[in-house]
């Protein structure tokens, strides 16, 4: 995750730091993401609803190229640090 563009925003990129692609891109702050075991999946964290002071994060999951963004959590409070199981 990177805030390059001004905003906290999820990349890819190669090893050696070429080839950087954006993932994410939404006006309120997106991050700690956690890749799936199989590398399909990405979960992360985002406070898409506007106001970080408030600390209403849910936790989002979408496909590696960031496309098909889903919701997981919907609930007031803090939801974060999303992880996967092996299975």
């Amino acid at each position: 995750m990177s805030d390059r563009d001004g905003n906290l925003e999820i990349y890819v990129m190669n090893a050696d730091g070429s080839n950087v692609t954006q993932l994410t891109n939404h006006p309120d702050w997106n991050s700690d993401p956690a890749w799936s075991p199989d590398g399909r999946r990405i979960a992360f964290v985002s406070d898409r609803d506007g106001n970080v002071e408030d600390e209403i994060l849910d936790i989002y999951v979408m496909n590696a190229d960031g496309s098909n963004v889903t919701r997981l959590t919907n609930q007031p409070g803090f939801d974060g640090f999303p992880a996967w199981t092996a299975n």
